[in-house]
């Protein structure tokens, strides 16, 4: 998403992230997020990746409007997609969800005139719901940047954007 951002800003663009009912209420490790130190789980792992997201997307869409591009020029929005019958569905539940051809909430928020102008936003069936609470915590928010610039220093930087040159 952020090394395709000039090109986002370019035209009318959407930004669609896909979060998780799944997701954790609040990062309780962030020294040990690789689980170095802690015993592996990987429904926590996938919680709280899931809660990244939801947290991505409200720092994205709130970056993109403290640096003036409106709704009318871009957006970016969560959503869980649902219970969908995936691989990793089947091996952990067995086939509980919906058919992957029915999965189209992606759709929709990418497309839909109702959502156009929607931004920072998180959706459950195609209604906004609100994520956990984490996602709206500003300093909890500023702990992942942490992290991303510290992973990713490259794609973080594309969204300062004085010093990248998008402003």
């Amino acid at each position: 998403t952020s090394m395709l951002l000039p090109q986002l800003l370019q035209r009318k663009s959407r930004i669609v992230i896909a979060s998780s009912i799944s997701q954790c209420g609040s990062i309780r490790h962030w020294e040990d997020l690789q689980y170095a130190s802690r015993s592996f789980s990987a429904h926590g792992s996938y919680s709280e990746s899931k809660l990244f997201d939801a947290m991505l997307s409200m720092e994205f869409a709130k970056r993109l409007e403290e640096a003036g591009y409106g709704t009318d020029q871009i957006t970016c929005n969560c959503l869980d997609p649902g219970t969908v019958n995936t691989k990793m569905l089947f091996a952990g539940w067995g086939p509980c969800g919906i058919d992957v051809e029915d999965a189209l909430d992606q759709t929709w928020l990418c497309s839909d005139d109702e959502v156009e102008d929607t931004t920072g936003e998180y959706f459950v069936w195609k209604s906004s719901r609100r994520a956990s609470g984490s996602a709206y915590e500003q300093k909890e928010r500023d702990k992942l940047w942490k992290v991303v610039s510290d992973i990713a220093p490259k794609a973080a930087s594309m969204w300062d954007f004085k010093s990248s040159g998008l402003e």
